[in-house]
């Protein structure tokens, strides 16, 4: 408004009303006294044009005296026109003296007798006269009615002086009533027709108003997107998207050919900040329709850096919301395109927000490795004098350190944003909030409650000063989980429903849904099971109904938990099927072919399948629980195999991605000829979306002709509070003595050392085997082919003993699996390798140039120690398959790397490095040159395509990787990936003496049998003989085709 008032004046006093000469020509003279005798039309009109000169000296109260003397004079004479021009006078000299409703009311007066005796000049004049006065008390919309009348009535008598004036005033009477778009219009023709007059004065008074408008609305728009913007920093979204959207209105009023100050980039501006908006209202769609205008905005922008700008803000605010949406692949895909740009024309601050962005998806999609590689990028490419990036990559970094179980990591980027942010002046209070707040999550986590309340705490009185209403929600929610992790429950719902409160009143959905199913989840804790039911059922409403898929399988999830616990399994199964169906959806749909990516997601949803599988086991569903078993492991790898498979036409129709059915699995056995093993470690799930101890132990034995059984171990009273993972590595330890990489000391103390003196090979037999032993074949070379799940893929089955202390190696031929479906895969590989042209020799590797590696970061690198026992196996299996093996400086990895895809049989004899964190980094060791670091990594095996029969990875753990639901993340899986059938590879540090003899004897065996199962068996019975440790002969394992 303090615009307005300087140009308002110049509108109305340009405007000319003044009812005098410019209306009236009669010359001006002293009146006499009045006689009654003398009450004529002509003493009227001099006591009328009396009034004008009065006014015209500003004397309103002498004016209207003479106004009222004339009215007098004309009623007398009963002359209706001069009646209707003193009252037209009466009302002028009222609205003067700021007596509006006298002014209004003798206008209306005048106005009336004007119409009835046609004079349709003071018609206008009058309703001129009444739009002004209406306003001046500012009710607008009456104010334009009354001018938009009078315009009519000049338009008729063709006055286009009147017409002008009149669509000035009209125009600011639009303005102030709202109406923009109309206003500048309106103002357009007012200089229009003043250009056609060629009236000069009315030009500028015209361009004056057009002017003053554009710039009265910019300033208006300004301040209405700033408002918004600070509405919704505090929480306040609603009243933000009404701010925002009179900003949006304002600038589109002005978007005009003459108008010259309009500003599409802060249009731009205000349509992102609206679908950022309607992002957290939970109204997607409607955030990318606005963002879609951004784009076609950005167009009209001529200033490239704005436009650019634009441009890259719609397209963030669309990648964040395809996270959100879980279309995990389009939103990488869409970073990855940027990042090259920004890179070519070598941008830092859009490299830095692509980065993080790209850090976020893969954060969100579960692959918290690759999300920290660049985020750490983000970061290092964040530009000093512009904090946002910074702050924003560490925020992500915490988080995903935090999710990797580093605490300390994410404590110290947290740390760092704080300082930081207290260190700005200017910084919003809201912020550093929000990062009091995290910490107080992340010390929580890392077990400090009492530092975890003092953050959380101090961030709710920040939110409290500042009135903001979302983010004292976020704290709120934050106190109530952290007094749940204490058990302190009545506290966790009194916070939790304080939190629920605020989400509602801002309208924010999302977290509104997220309170909903922290309520459940602590009723849960508490087995108040309706309730938890109830406010599951509440959440999952709300996300149904902005279509968020995540949190709507999330929901579902909790909700088929607490169903089960409250006794209710048939309901609990439906919507747990449900559940699983959105999971699936979002992997199929959402991921992508990202191999990396599917494994890393379905971590987040792998308590689906373990909890119905719970509720089908409790309704006997046995054959569907091994179903939902298969279904809930190893599907990215079984998907992987698959879409390989069909480069083959002769095998396109055999390949199916779909899970075993029942009568598949059955098939399955009967086809390898062999007895299934399938383990499934269920876990108890007291408190939802947490993963506890192991619970129970499901086995199914599927017999070569199709027989199911089903057999059930329970495992609470067994493990004592102990994890099987930790049970599982201290057997490996005490009764193996092996450990970690086998190349640096790897701490063995567990605060549960007194809970694991049981913990031996015996122990695990009697576990895994002994509740099945009477299911196994009797004769010991019949195949058992073992698939493992969660810790159990460490458990070297061969070396399991029975309690008379024979191995179970002694008694069977043995392989093992990721899953059931993976066996009838690697048998169709084995399938397209007997069609293709017959392979090259062997390649034979052994005891490389070995290089220096860090093992830990920071410290210096060690040089890696020969194996002269590997180049005395390489030079016998070389001899034995006729070939020359590579030694030494021969065995580089490019040389390795090139002669693998044609090579029939692959044997690698060196170093294997195990990365528990990132399974793909797990390499072989070779020798290095300038143009390679000598790692022979598995994500690059997983890059090759080969025809060899068999690998062997005579090597230290080779077998293990990451542990994931979808297997062993390793070396192992990207040799099968990249065409292998059958992959044999260590679970430890083996021995070189004995692993030379072992595997002299395994090719023997192997050239006189033509079976590898038989094969390994025989070598590890004849290796025992001479070493009789199990640490000697039974760290190798078959995977796959036996």
């Amino acid at each position: 408004m303090k615009h307005f008032s300087l140009k308002l004046a110049s509108l109305i006093f340009l405007s000319g009303l003044f009812l005098g000469s410019s209306i009236y020509s009669v010359p001006l003279f002293a009146l006499p006294a009045i006689a009654q005798t003398l009450q004529t039309k002509e003493l009227g009109d001099r006591l009328l044009q009396q009034a004008n000169q009065q006014f015209r000296t500003r004397q309103y109260k002498d004016a209207l005296q003479s106004s009222q003397q004339a009215l007098q004079v004309y009623q007398a004479v009963k002359d209706q026109d001069g009646q209707a021009q003193s009252l037209a006078s009466i009302g002028r000299a009222y609205r003067a003296l700021k007596d509006y409703a006298k002014a209004i009311k003798y206008s209306e007066q005048s106005l009336a007798i004007a119409r009835s005796v046609n004079n349709q000049k003071l018609e206008a004049i009058v309703l001129e006269r009444i739009g002004l006065t209406y306003f001046t008390l500012k009710e607008f919309n009456k104010a334009v009615a009354a001018q938009e009348q009078a315009l009519t009535v000049y338009q008729a008598i063709k006055d286009q002086n009147g017409e002008r004036r009149v669509l000035g005033n009209l125009g600011t009477a639009y303005l102030m009533a709202g109406d923009y778009a109309t206003a500048v219009t309106t103002h357009e023709r007012s200089l229009a027709l003043s250009l056609e007059l060629k009236d000069q004065a009315a030009i500028i008074a015209a361009e004056v108003d057009l002017g003053g408008t554009y710039t009265f609305l910019n300033n208006k728009a300004r301040e209405a997107a700033e408002q918004g913007e600070q509405q919704r920093q505090t929480g306040q979204y609603l009243s933000a998207l009404q701010s925002k959207q009179e900003a949006l209105q304002i600038y589109r009023a002005a978007k005009n050919p003459l108008s010259w100050e309009k500003d599409p980039y802060l249009e731009g501006e205000t349509l992102a900040g609206m679908a950022d908006i309607y992002d957290i209202l939970g109204d997607f769609a409607k955030a990318e329709e606005y963002r879609q205008q951004v784009l076609i905005v950005a167009r009209e922008v001529k200033n490239s850096l704005q436009r650019e700008q634009l441009e890259a803000r719609a397209k963030t605010g669309r990648a964040y919301n395809d996270v959100t949406l879980s279309k995990y692949a389009k939103a990488i895909k869409s970073w990855e395109e940027r990042l090259a740009i920004a890179r070519k024309r070598v941008d830092p601050t859009e490299e830095s927000e692509v980065l993080i962005g790209l850090g976020n998806a893969y954060h969100s999609v579960g692959n918290y490795p690759k999300a920290i590689e660049y985020l750490e990028q983000g970061l290092a490419v964040a530009k000093e004098d512009d904090p946002r990036y910074a702050m924003n990559a560490r925020s992500f970094l915490a988080g995903s350190y935090a999710r990797l179980g580093n605490y300390s990591k994410a404590i110290a980027y947290g740390e760092q944003n704080l300082a930081l942010i207290r260190r700005l002046r200017e910084a919003p209070k809201t912020l550093e909030a929000h990062f009091l707040i995290e910490l107080g999550g992340f010390y929580n986590a890392a077990g400090n409650s009492t530092k975890a309340i003092a953050y959380t705490q101090e961030g709710l009185k920040i939110t409290q000063e500042t009135k903001d209403r979302s983010t004292e929600g976020d704290a709120l929610s934050a106190l109530a989980n952290i007094f749940e992790s204490k058990g302190e429950y009545t506290k966790a719902i009194n916070y939790q429903e304080q939190a629920l409160a605020n989400f509602r009143e801002v309208k924010y959905p999302l977290a509104e849904g997220d309170a909903l199913i922290n309520l459940g989840n602590t009723y849960f804790a508490m087995k108040d099971y309706n309730r938890a039911i109830e406010y599951h059922k509440q959440a999952l409403s709300i996300f149904q109904q902005i279509k968020h898929r995540r949190r709507e399988g999330l929901a579902l999830n909790n909700l088929g938990l607490a169903l089960f616990a409250a006794g209710k399994p048939v309901a609990a199964e439906k919507v747990l099927f449900e559940s699983i169906a959105i999971w699936e959806t979002i992997r199929q749909e959402g991921v992508g072919n990202d191999d990396a990516n599917k494994v890393s997601i379905f971590e987040l949803q792998a308590s689906t399948y373990r909890t119905l599988q719970q509720v089908l086991v409790a309704q006997s569903k046995f054959n569907a629980a091994l179903e939902v078993a298969e279904r809930g492991r190893a599907r990215a790898f079984v998907e992987l195999l698959a879409q390989r498979l069909e480069t083959s036409s002769a095998v396109r129709e055999q390949t199916a991605i779909e899970p075993p059915t029942i009568q598949q699995i059955q098939q399955i056995a009967k086809a390898q000829n062999a007895t299934l093993v399938q383990y499934s470690v269920v876990h108890d799930d007291s408190q939802a979306q947490q993963r506890s101890q192991s619970s129970e132990l499901y086995i199914w034995v599927i017999s070569p002709t199709g027989k199911i059984t089903f057999r059930k171990v329970d495992l609470k009273p067994k493990l004592s509070g102990v994890s099987l993972a930790e049970w599982v590595k201290t057997t490996r330890y005490e009764d193996l003595n092996v450990r970690g990489l086998g190349l640096v000391a790897t701490s063995t103390a567990s605060p549960n050392a007194n809970l694991l003196d049981k913990a031996n090979l015996k122990t695990l037999h009697q576990w895994l085997i002994q509740p099945i032993a009477d299911l196994l074949p009797k004769q010991p070379d019949q195949r058992v082919i073992f698939i493992p799940h969660d810790a159990l893929f460490l458990v070297p089955f061969a070396a399991l003993q029975d309690a008379t202390g024979r191995y179970l190696i002694e008694q069977h031929t043995i392989a093992t699996a990721p899953s059931i479906q993976t066996l009838a895969l690697t048998r169709q590989q084995r399938k397209i390798g007997s069609g293709r042209p017959e392979a090259s020799s062997a390649l034979i590797v052994g005891n490389p140039t070995m290089p220096q590696v860090t093992l830990v970061a920071g410290e210096a690198p060690m040089q890696l120690a020969a194996l002269p026992g590997a180049e005395t196996e390489a030079l016998a299996l070389a001899t034995l398959f006729k070939t020359s093996a590579l030694i030494g400086e021969d065995a580089t990895e490019a040389k390795v790397k090139a002669q693998m895809p044609t090579a029939s049989l692959i044997h690698l004899a060196t170093h294997g490095l195990f990365d528990g964190d990132r399974g793909l980094e797990s390499a072989l060791v070779l020798t290095p040159t300038a143009n390679e670091d000598g790692f022979l990594t598995a994500s690059e095996i997983f890059d090759l395509s080969l025809q060899a029969n068999l690998v062997v990875l005579s090597a230290c753990d080779t077998g293990r990787g990451r542990i994931t639901g979808d297997g062993v993340i390793g070396l192992s899986r990207s040799l099968i990936s990249a065409g292998v059938p059958s992959v044999i590879v260590s679970l430890w540090a083996v021995p070189d003496s004995p692993t030379a003899f072992l595997m002299t004897e395994f090719y023997n065996q192997l050239k006189a049998t033509g079976d590898k199962a038989i094969a390994l068996r025989q070598a590890m019975l004849n290796t025992m003989q001479r070493y009789p440790k199990p640490r000697d002969w039974a760290a190798f394992t078959l995977i796959g085709e036996s």
